[in-house]
């Protein structure tokens, strides 16, 4: 059954939901079930779900936030999509920041703030929807971050006085805005 049915779904809703992803395209990458639709006539940039974590880090100068060529020139929060089902929010959490920044934190380090949903289209056509976990990491000053240019281009501290000299990821601004207490 597994994958073929799989494919069966996406067929029928034009989409791989969060359902159909875990029971039948499990432990793959977005890569590999894209190429797989793609294998069997499917649109390879019809939206995938995803369960993924975003993190502010917060220090007394301001908001970290990072540039990544798929998110199409705008800063945005730490994170990313979850390993697999069986990875909790926070353990991912810890292990996108680990691979973004080189920084350790453990699971005291983060203060779950709200839960987010949203649908994003990346620049190359692909489609994907979100179910994502934010987090609040607080630190005394502004740790040095280590980053691999290919992943990100940038690492910009935002606070209230220049966050309007940048562009910021759409549905994340409103989140950093209130952390900054704008508006």
């Amino acid at each position: 059954m597994g994958i073929k049915k799989g494919i069966e779904l996406a067929r029928k809703h034009n989409r791989v939901d969060r359902n159909n992803r875990e029971r039948h395209f499990a432990g793959m990458t977005h890569a590999e079930i894209r190429s797989i639709l793609k294998a069997n006539g499917l649109n390879p940039h019809m939206e995938i779900w995803f369960d993924s974590t975003e993190v502010a880090i917060i220090t007394p100068e301001g908001i970290l936030l990072q540039m990544r060529p798929a998110d199409n020139g705008k800063l945005g929060l730490w994170g990313g999509i979850l390993k697999n089902n069986k990875e909790g929010a926070g353990y991912g959490a810890i292990r996108k920041v680990y691979e973004e920044t080189g920084l350790i934190l453990t699971i005291s380090d983060l203060t779950p703030d709200e839960f987010h949903s949203h649908s994003h289209r990346y620049a190359n056509g692909d489609k994907a929807f979100f179910y994502t976990n934010r987090f609040i990491v607080r630190m005394d000053s502004v740790p040095a971050i280590i980053f691999d240019e290919a992943d990100t281009t940038a690492v910009v501290l935002i606070n209230a006085d220049n966050i309007d000299d940048y562009e910021i990821i759409d549905d994340q601004l409103p989140f950093i805005r209130r952390l900054l207490n704008i508006d």
